[in-house]
């Protein structure tokens, strides 16, 4: 899960600096507005492509994707599953 956690980091520091007082599991990316709706799309695809994974309106939708920890875990388990 590191490996996972550490390439969302990567792509969320494309974007600018992440604060540095806080747990990175929990930053809420979307709603800190690190992550804006014309982003979005870009970031969703970078991290499908990479992991080849599709991510779908469920999974964009869940609680889990709200944060980087969640977002691995969403990521985590579609890579068992192929």
């Amino acid at each position: 899960m590191d490996n996972i956690t550490d390439y969302i980091v990567r792509l969320l520091k494309k974007k600018g600096p992440l604060p540095a007082d806080e747990d990175i599991g929990q930053f809420r990316f979307i709603e800190s507005g690190h992550i804006d709706s014309l982003s979005l799309l870009n970031f969703v695809m970078d991290l499908e492509e990479h992991f080849q994974i599709e991510l779908t309106d469920q999974d964009l939708e869940s609680v889990d994707f709200r944060t980087v920890a969640g977002l691995a875990t969403i990521i985590e388990k579609k890579c068992i599953k192929n």
